[in-house]
């Protein structure tokens, strides 16, 4: 007898399992308008929530390295001759440098302003399909004037904080490593496709000029260096090592000079996107809509179960 009824105990809980199982879907059967209701609420919420959204447009490109990598062992070795001992330590990358360079401070102080980019920046609100124009927050910007209205909400100290700006800068610029092949993705996003694609194409004109620049003046200064090193010897050998390092230096200021393209070549140039990369509108009403149920659900058991047990106490 004790062993028939310690079988039926396991079959006494399956089918109080059962019976709260059908009774937890009787209970969300008879309560099925009021979760219908919620979740229709909350998709709806969703609906104009996500049609607030401002579009954002990604302009990419793909642009190459362009800087040689034996330059510096045949320079190196053209030097060694000349009893001149250069480093071939392999520190950070012209590519490397140039990335870094766009993403510090400085670089973007002075591209904002050549540009003017920070109205668009910091106080676009909407952008005009049709007329392809930037509409402006009007207590921050003045569109007709063009300059700004009411800088403290932009400030810090009452001052205008360029550093805000680059960190809002910072957030729409992307660039990636192709995996270590020497391409490279750079991307920017912004409300209107056209700006976008202009404050990419103008970036990329910016990291080329600057790196193109400051390569020319480092080679006209070792030039200067070596011409005074050749003055200050008369062997005929370190003369002749010294001027070959010279003509390498000339050789790589006539280089950056013939090269708009000096530190990335374009290979897929910016564009103007048609389709926005977000908001995701159809995700955020489904996400609005899947909460709404499990909601209403929860409401509807706890409210049940907590009746229950506040009354049995």
């Amino acid at each position: 007898m004790e062993k028939d009824t310690e079988n039926s105990q396991p079959q006494d809980n399956n089918r109080s399992d059962l019976i709260d199982l059908n009774e937890i879907i009787s209970l969300l059967w008879l309560n099925k308008r009021f979760i219908v209701t919620v979740t229709f609420l909350f998709s709806l919420f969703g609906v104009f929530y996500s049609l607030s959204l401002t579009d954002i447009y990604k302009s990419e490109a793909i642009v190459a390295s362009t800087s040689g990598s034996n330059e510096m062992s045949q320079i190196s070795g053209l030097a060694s001759l000349a009893g001149i001992s250069l480093s071939q330590n392999s520190g950070p990358s012209k590519v490397n440098m140039g990335i870094e360079i766009i993403q510090s401070l400085s670089f973007f102080e002075n591209f904002s302003s050549k540009y003017d980019l920070l109205p668009s920046l910091l106080a676009a609100k909407k952008w005009d399909r049709n007329k392809n124009v930037l509409e402006y927050d009007e207590s921050l910007f003045d569109s007709n004037k063009f300059e700004w209205v009411n800088e403290k909400i932009l400030s810090r100290d009452n001052k205008f904080s360029i550093q805000k700006a680059h960190k809002k800068f910072l957030a729409s610029l992307n660039i990636e490593d192709e995996l270590g092949t020497g391409l490279y993705r750079i991307s920017y996003e912004h409300i209107s496709p056209f700006i976008a694609e202009k404050c990419l194409k103008n970036l990329i004109i910016e990291i080329n000029e600057m790196s193109r620049i400051e390569d020319i003046k480092v080679a006209e200064k070792s030039i200067s260096f070596l011409e005074n090193e050749i003055n200050q010897t008369s062997l005929l050998e370190i003369k002749s090592s010294l001027n070959a390092l010279i003509e390498k230096q000339l050789e790589k200021i006539t280089i950056a000079k013939a090269t708009p393209e000096y530190l990335f070549k374009i290979l897929s140039p910016p564009f103007s996107p048609e389709k926005k990369v977000r908001p995701a509108r159809t995700l955020i009403c489904l996400i609005f809509a899947i909460f709404g149920f499990i909601l209403s659900l929860l409401y509807v058991i706890s409210r049940k179960y907590f009746l229950l047990n506040k009354y049995s106490l």
